[in-house]
């Protein structure tokens, strides 16, 4: 799979009382919501103030719904956009220990009229986890963070504290091509970063449909069910925390 790797480098240190890294952590938050920063901007910003920051990208071709808006969709080539999605983990520290692992998903859909076959596409964002392998944060802060213009799905379960959580993706102006979500887990001890299996899951659907249900299996697995399932697109990658962390070189954003 081709993709670009973040950034790890560049570390930052400071005269006066240096803030800690959930503090670094939830400002990038913040400051990501407030400006949309994309991936790489973000995940620079961490790793210059020593709050590591690693994953990949992988571009994939969605196809469009077939021009007589039946339910199939085209495969050739100028029916189809271009989307690329990131996987992402940082690490979190708190006095020298580490506080949580927030894993993160980027989807950025590159299409000029994407919503010509719907008015804001009603896409879903999952990430599941393995119970034996991770447990879910259990600090003071929420341990789903939802980017712009994502939310709890209404009507849905969505969120199990022992296996993951998924996001209702409704944009703003069908014009906001770009969303992240991600939760926050715990390293079980004795377990490796190459047995730890994240599985991200994006579903991109056609016309209005509404998500019915959201199943997550007890090694990891994701499900959704949608009231038209003929009419929607589905991207899942399972991909460990040794991948996660290792990667080629990426490019910052300018």
């Amino acid at each position: 799979m081709a993709g670009s790797a973040i950034a790890t480098t560049g570390l930052v240190g400071t005269a006066a009382a240096k803030p800690s890294q959930p503090e670094i952590y939830e400002q990038s938050l913040r400051l990501r919501r407030k400006n949309g920063w994309d991936i790489s901007k973000w995940a620079n910003f961490l790793n210059q103030r020593g709050v590591q920051t690693t994953g990949f990208s992988e571009t994939v071709m969605v196809p469009y719904p077939t021009s007589d808006g039946d339910d199939d969709v085209s495969t050739q080539k100028y029916d189809r956009y271009e989307s690329t999605v990131s996987f992402s983990r940082s690490e979190v520290h708190s006095n020298g220990d580490l506080e949580y692992v927030a894993i993160n998903f980027d989807v950025d859909n590159k299409a000029g009229d994407l919503d010509d076959y719907g008015e804001g596409p009603p896409d879903n964002i999952g990430i599941a986890f393995d119970d034996s392998h991770y447990d879910r944060y259990y600090g003071d802060d929420e341990w789903i963070q939802y980017g712009n213009y994502l939310n709890d799905p209404p009507d849905v379960n969505s969120k199990d504290p022992n296996h993951g959580a998924v996001a209702d993706w409704h944009d703003g102006n069908d014009g906001d091509n770009s969303a992240w979500f991600q939760i926050w887990v715990v390293p079980k001890s004795g377990t490796t970063t190459s047995s730890r299996e994240l599985e991200f899951d994006y579903a991109h659907t056609w016309y209005q449909g509404d998500l019915e249900g959201v199943s997550f299996g007890s090694g990891g697995g994701l499900g959704f069910t949608f009231s038209t399932e003929t009419k929607r697109w589905d991207i899942e990658r399972s991909h460990t925390a040794e991948q996660l962390t290792d990667g080629e070189s990426f490019s910052p954003s300018k």
